[in-house]
């Protein structure tokens, strides 16, 4: 996906002051740098967003290797019990 904040920040004129955080304060900004911030950000809105799925998605493989595990270890232990148990019935009689 091409950067089109940078795009837009290449258009902007150079004589014009720099953009600080209060818009209110500088009413002399024109629709184009208005549009830029918009677009910067919901382009930081949107890679947010990017990393919270990221981050479920982790919590899901997690999940998913927890539920795949939790019964397969429960498998191993009831045939060791079930090993230990023969070994006992064999060694008794």
């Amino acid at each position: 996906m091409p950067n089109l904040s940078l795009f837009f920040l290449n258009q902007l004129s150079l004589q014009q002051p720099p953009v600080l955080c209060d818009l209110q304060l500088q009413p002399h900004l024109d629709v184009q740098q208005q549009s830029v911030l918009c677009l910067l950000f919901l382009q930081g809105d949107f890679q947010l967003r990017q990393l919270s799925l990221q981050r479920v998605d982790g919590d899901l493989q997690l999940a998913e290797l927890t539920a795949v595990s939790i019964p397969y270890l429960l498998q191993i232990l009831l045939q060791e019990l079930n090993l230990q148990d023969r070994w006992k019935r064999m060694s008794g009689n």
